[in-house]
């Protein structure tokens, strides 16, 4: 189960983030091994987001998921995301930042599963 967090510094309406909640699983879905369907997805609409003293359309989006990925589908995933924030939001690319996160152990189901590429 992927997960994303999205922090805008703008209102959404619901629908709004019900859609954005939507398109943002479904990249995150794109990337092999991931289902958008299984993808949690956060919005965090109206958050105090400020670069250089300044209030204007900021967003922060952190993506984090079991496992690696290649690095091609992570800078697709991520140049997608950055053109959804532009067209959906005007959210200028140089006021979108972006971390993705990959973690060794992953808790699900009621355990904790173990990447064996990085166990030892």
């Amino acid at each position: 189960m992927p997960y994303i967090r999205l922090e805008l510094n703008q209102y959404l309406s619901d629908s709004e983030r019900f859609s954005l909640a939507q398109k943002a699983a479904e990249l995150v879905g794109s990337l092999p091994g991931k289902l958008a369907r299984r993808t949690m997805v956060s919005i965090q609409p109206q958050s105090d987001l400020y670069l250089d003293g300044q209030d204007r359309a900021l967003a922060f989006v952190e993506v984090r998921m079991f496992n690696q990925a290649e690095q091609k589908h992570k800078t697709e995933l991520v140049e997608r995301l950055f053109d959804l924030l532009e067209k959906d939001f005007s959210i200028a690319r140089e006021d979108a930042f972006m971390n993705v996160i990959e973690l060794p152990s992953w808790g699900k189901n009621g355990s904790l599963s173990y990447s064996e590429h990085w166990v030892k």
